[in-house]
């Protein structure tokens, strides 16, 4: 049997329930990639911003 790809009306149910799991997942493995590279960039600023807050503070 030749491994060509099926249209949506070929695929049975089971094979595109497993396709629309498998984008579902892999979309949600890259949300969380980057929502977790943004709480790293505002962590990253506040702590920055509280390092400038204390050295203004100090006169330097």
């Amino acid at each position: 049997m030749s491994e060509k790809k099926k249209t949506i009306k070929e695929l049975s149910d089971r094979e595109l329930q497993e396709k629309i799991l498998i984008s579902t997942v892999e979309c949600r493995d890259r949300l969380t990639v980057i929502t977790n590279f943004l709480w790293a960039y505002l962590i990253v600023v506040v702590l920055a911003g509280i390092i400038i807050a204390i050295g203004l503070d100090s006169g330097l």
